[in-house]
């Protein structure tokens, strides 16, 4: 049965209650796409810990969820690139909506007191101009309903690997976010991992 993970440990997590770091900077300031928190310097950066924890967790037979916009081909081919040398299976997953949509859910969510993403409107058509085209994912509508969308994933996970079924487990870092436009590559660790 395979187990799914994310780039944590309880440890870590359990350690980070204590301490306050809930992986967020204080200091965040709303920025433009490509820029400030989101400049390429630092998306770089950012891109090397990932694959840096990537590795290590994949080396010690762990599996990984990664979640992030995954506009890059390269970036993709890059993590398709150590789940092979890792000998892991790579389920990518893209969530679409209609652009429409998406605004419409930025837009309600800049209106309301708790509002901890950097979403605009105009993001929505930004994105869709420099993203690259994915055919290796697979294309999760996430117009639908939260619970709807879940099946449909799960899905998706069961067609790739017949007999697979999630194995439940008290989640250590969990948050699933379908107002965001949100892209994930799946990487399961090991060759008998599942």
């Amino acid at each position: 049965m395979a187990r799914y993970t994310q780039l944590t440990t309880f440890d870590q997590f359990d350690n980070d209650l204590e301490h306050g770091d809930y992986g967020r900077d204080d200091a965040h300031a709303f920025a433009e796409p490509d820029e400030g928190l989101y400049s390429p310097a630092v998306s770089a950066k950012t891109f090397d810990e990932l694959t840096r924890q990537t590795t290590a967790l994949l080396e010690h037979g762990m599996s990984v969820v990664l979640d992030a916009t995954w506009r890059s081909e390269t970036d993709r081919a890059a993590l398709r690139q150590i789940a092979d040398e890792s000998a892991a299976r790579v389920t990518e997953l893209q969530c679409v909506l209609p652009n429409a949509v998406a605004k419409e859910r930025i837009i309600k969510r800049m209106a309301s007191v708790y509002n901890p993403s950097d979403a605009t409107p105009e993001l929505v058509d930004y994105l869709a101009e420099r993203f690259d085209t994915w055919p290796q994912a697979t294309p999760i509508d996430t117009s639908q309903s939260v619970a709807t969308t879940i099946q449909t994933v799960l899905r998706a996970l069961r067609a790739e690997v017949p007999g697979w079924e999630p194995v439940p487990m008290t989640p250590v870092r969990f948050s699933i976010d379908l107002t965001s436009l949100r892209n994930a590559v799946l990487i399961r660790g090991g060759i008998g991992d599942g």
